[in-house]
């Protein structure tokens, strides 16, 4: 499969594309232009996150790839496409292509079950094709499904695996506001007095230099 990649100007107008191509298994190559169209460099993807992270790199937004050295072996510093807080809880949104995608996503598999683990959170790989609306299916990892995850064997896990759509999904998350609230889930903290410190340290500063 061949992707094609566009360079838009400021105004959104597509001024030039350019070919995505395999260049053997899951690698791709492809080539960054400045703004004058001027080849700047070329270089191999591993994943389509580095696609992304190309994208970031042309929108000439933080470049968190810059950052890879600083952690040893395959773990990296790395984007999450949506993440919220309720009531105490935190809840991730991972947007993927299509259902193969979440196969090369071990790393962030592997995040969301510690994180559903050890914090009680709720990761929620969404399926869509391009438009967020148009979610197609998703796939949870939370502390509702860790256990049985890890007591299911793979051909039995089909269920983890949901048709989904955008009333389906936002059903979901009420439901989940609706848990937090209860009693026994409830978690009281003083995370906003702390927040206001924080942001009151920030401001003193900010006057300050």
């Amino acid at each position: 499969m061949t992707y094609t990649a566009e360079i838009k100007d400021e105004q959104g107008n597509v001024v030039s594309t350019f070919p995505v191509s395999p260049a053997g298994g899951d690698k791709l190559n492809t080539i960054i232009l400045d703004k004058e169209l001027n080849m700047r460099q070329q270089f191999p993807l591993n994943s389509m996150q580095e696609v992304r992270d190309f994208e970031i790199f042309w929108r000439d937004e933080r470049d968190i790839a810059k950052l890879k050295d600083i952690l040893d072996g395959k773990k990296r510093f790395t984007d999450i496409d949506a993440c919220s807080e309720i009531n105490g809880y935190i809840v991730n949104l991972e947007f993927k292509n299509g259902i193969s995608d979440i196969q090369s996503a071990i790393a962030q598999l592997v995040k969301a079950v510690r994180e559903a683990m050890y914090n009680s959170t709720f990761t929620f790989f969404a399926i869509s094709s391009g438009d967020v609306d148009d979610i197609e299916f998703i796939v949870p990892v939370s502390p509702f499904t860790i256990e049985k995850i890890r007591n299911d064997n793979p051909e039995d896990l089909q269920w983890l695996i949901q048709k989904s759509n955008k009333e389906h999904f936002s059903n979901i998350v009420k439901g989940l506001e609706e848990w937090t609230l209860k009693e026994e889930n409830l978690r009281e903290d003083d995370a906003f007095e702390i927040a206001k410190k924080i942001q009151n340290a920030v401001h003193i500063y900010n006057m300050n230099n």
